[in-house]
């Protein structure tokens, strides 16, 4: 997998390839490497073979072509990531494990722990690749809110409950891949 990561690389250097360059000022998205998967994306140019040949040759290796957008462990590849619609996957796997929640068994500190566990690391795979569109809560329900978010993501010293600003994670990861 390395070597034909680095064969890859090597060919978006010489300008054969072109990979996808993801919205909103995103990374240029060339091939995904996964256990024993292999993916390779790239924009269309007129010298590149017919798709009728493509899909045969992947055929005969004992692939699928594909159309973007698509989903990748988890992760739409070539969907436009400013839409909030887009984020609805992200969305449903938290409402998911959320709705799991005994909250009258757990108490503060589990509540804590749990919340913690799954609002800072779910969202990490798509935090780490697209910037987030920044919404409003939801509207349809209504709810008197205790505490205010600035008062929940002050640190513990401070009398916060330590939890992590999404908006700012997202940031430092965007930033995370922008130096590597």
């Amino acid at each position: 997998m390395e070597a034909l990561s680095g064969f890859l690389r090597k060919a978006c250097d010489v300008g054969s390839f072109s990979g996808i360059r993801l919205p909103n000022g995103g990374p240029i998205l060339s091939h995904l490497l996964y256990a024993d998967d292999a993916m390779v994306m790239g924009e269309w140019m007129e010298n590149n073979v017919n798709i009728d040949e493509i899909s045969g040759k992947a055929v005969a290796m004992g692939c699928r072509s594909g159309v973007t957008p698509f989903s990748y462990l988890g992760i739409l590849v070539g969907a436009n990531m400013s839409r909030i619609s887009n984020w609805d996957p992200v969305l449903k796997v938290f409402k998911t494990r959320l709705s799991k929640w005994k909250s009258k068994v757990l108490s503060i500190g589990g509540r804590l722990t749990l919340i913690k566990s799954v609002l800072e690391s779910l969202p990490s795979y798509y935090f780490s690749v697209f910037k987030a569109p920044v919404a409003g809560g939801n509207m349809d329900v209504n709810k008197v809110l205790w505490v205010g978010w600035d008062v929940v993501s002050t640190s513990k010293k401070q009398g916060g409950l330590g939890l992590s600003k999404l908006g700012e994670s997202n940031s430092a990861l965007l930033l995370n891949l922008a130096i590597s």
